[in-house]
């Protein structure tokens, strides 16, 4: 359940921007439809506009093959404007952008239309250097009529710019020859017309005029009026350089004799286009409209979809966040009820405890000393007389000792750090073990809580010098940080501290199970046990490091 809502979210959000991308490449193609329309009525401008505002879709979209094919088409607007720095800036950077997206089929468009741009200044090496570029992944992608297109201009180039006869020779020939491979005869017809102008431009018309007479008959059969114009062109260029001047007129009367006859036919033509463009708009216009309103449905649907799956989100959300608070109300009070009960385990113990104190040292003491009052009235030298009193004077220091460690009266009287000090000094009669106590920063806490500290340090003192037989025992109380710190460190036997149910290394909750300290097992009393169980109570944490000969460490932290 936590992770169907986010799962959900994240699935929409896919689906959402899925459909943006789709729009905004919708939107891309409509207007490059709209740009090639603008073009084929001679709108330059408009043109141009359509391109710009395809860009910036493009660039808002960030995906590279538009952002390619959208600098191409900016460069193409800006040459029909006849402004050739932006032309150049613009074909050049979809030629970079293409390269960057490793897609040969923008980066062949850009270089041919580079080395186009470069022969119309007439740089020579820039020009055929694109051009070739082009040529090869036009013929490695199998594009061979475009690429006898540019295997003709570079024969173009190195004829009329480089005047490498040889190489252009060969370029000439490669056009010929892919132009005859692709089937296409409109470009079988210009490699043809260009190798035949190529000839007679040098010189060698007798041979060029061939070659020009089959292009000719090639867009006369295809009922190609501009090919038709450029071929007859051709000729007369060609009887120019053979010196017929008779047959340059005879062409250039049929140029205009054909001229006159395609306009009109090119008019009836161009009519008949134009026509079915404006009707083709017409309809586009009105496809457009209704995908806007499909589109605008389609959104206004999904933002709603939306809308439902965040409003569900959010009451889950909520629900979730509601019912978290009532368990932690829940824990909370559990906690407190389990607080006050220990407080009240803790202040019945205590209160039994002096009762127990008082008791032994009241009566108990009271009636010893009275013992050893009248044992000391008794003249006589006999040995049991005199072992008599060494007991009862041993007894009176066991009831105090029990009495003093039942309710310590420098606890309740100096404090924590002065009743620890008087414990290690009984503890550690005669200075063995070495038991040294380090305090640092405590400040004066409730008196039940200072009683559990004491408690704790007295069981882990007892469990050092008779289950672990330590020499030397280290005992810290300090205060840092917010928190209490008691830890008592020796070089005891050590025991097995996996055995010490989640009492073990940084447990934050511990609760005990089976304890082996030294070879005595403890399951119950004022043990590992209770000491764990209390630190729990007053939300700290215990820390047990621990192995069999290497001694223990056994840090507690309390919240102050």
């Amino acid at each position: 359940m936590p992770l169907r809502s986010p799962l959900t979210l994240l699935l929409v959000w896919v689906f959402l921007s899925a459909a943006a991308i789709a729009q905004v490449n919708d939107q891309v193609r409509r207007l490059y439809a709209l740009a090639d329309s603008s073009l084929e009525y001679g709108d330059y401008s408009q043109h141009l506009q359509y391109c710009f505002e395809a860009m910036e879709l493009a660039e808002e979209q960030r995906d590279c093959s538009n952002q390619s094919e959208s600098y191409r088409r900016m460069g193409v607007a800006y040459d029909y404007l006849k402004d050739g720095q932006q032309a150049f800036y613009w074909i050049n950077k979809a030629y970079q952008k293409g390269k960057a997206c490793q897609e040969d089929t923008l980066v062949m468009r850009a270089a041919r239309y580079l080395g186009a741009l470069y022969y119309g200044i007439q740089n020579g090496d820039s020009c055929i250097h694109f051009l070739q570029e082009s040529a090869d992944m036009l013929l490695r992608h199998g594009y061979q009529a475009e690429a006898a297109s540019a295997h003709g201009m570079l024969g173009e180039a190195n004829s009329t710019i480089v005047r490498n006869m040889q190489r252009a020779e060969f370029h000439y020939r490669r056009s010929i020859l892919l132009a005859r491979q692709s089937g296409d005869q409109t470009a079988n017809g210009y490699a043809l017309f260009r190798y035949g102008c190529h000839l007679a431009r040098n010189e060698r018309c007798e041979q060029g005029r061939p070659y020009i007479d089959s292009c000719y008959e090639i867009f006369k059969t295809l009922n190609d009026a501009e090919g038709i114009q450029w071929a007859l062109n051709g000729l007369a260029f060609a009887e120019s350089r053979c010196g017929s001047a008779t047959k340059v007129y005879d062409h250039l009367t049929a140029i205009q004799r054909v001229s006159d006859s395609l306009f009109r036919l090119e008019t009836a033509r161009q009519t008949a286009r134009f026509q079915a463009l404006y009707e083709r708009e017409k309809q586009e216009r009105e496809i457009a409209a209704l995908q806007l309103k499909t589109r605008q449905f389609r959104t206004y649907a999904l933002a709603a979809l939306a809308g439902l799956l965040l409003l569900a989100a959010v009451g889950w959300q909520w629900f979730a966040r509601r019912n978290l608070r009532r368990e932690q109300l829940a824990e909370q009070e559990l906690y407190q009820v389990k607080l006050h009960s220990f407080q009240q385990v803790l202040e019945s113990e205590n209160n039994e405890r002096r009762r127990i104190a008082s008791d032994l040292h009241d009566s108990l003491g009271h009636l010893l000393s009275a013992a050893r009052m009248q044992l000391s009235m008794v003249a006589s030298d006999e040995p049991f007389v005199q072992r008599t009193a060494e007991i009862v004077d041993e007894a009176a220091r066991e009831v105090r000792h029990i009495s003093h460690n039942l309710m310590p009266a420098s606890l309740q009287e100096l404090g924590l750090p002065a009743a620890l000090r008087q414990m290690v000094r009984n503890m550690s009669p005669g200075g063995e073990p070495v038991i040294s106590l380090e305090t640092e920063g405590y400040s004066p806490q409730p008196e039940d809580r200072e009683m559990v500290l004491y408690r704790m340090a007295q069981e882990m003192l007892t469990n050092s010098i008779r289950h672990g037989k330590a020499n030397h025992i280290h005992v810290r109380l300090l205060a840092a940080q917010a928190e209490i710190f008691l830890a008592v460190d020796d070089d005891g036997r050590g025991f097995d501290a996996g055995n010490a149910t989640a009492g073990n290394v940084a447990s934050g909750n511990a609760t005990a199970g089976e304890v082996t300290v030294g070879g005595v097992t403890e399951t119950d009393g004022i043990g590992i046990k209770t000491m764990m169980a209390r630190v729990e109570m007053l939300k700290g944490r215990i820390e047990i490091e621990s192995k069999l000969g290497g001694g223990s460490k056994v840090r507690i932290y309390l919240p102050l």
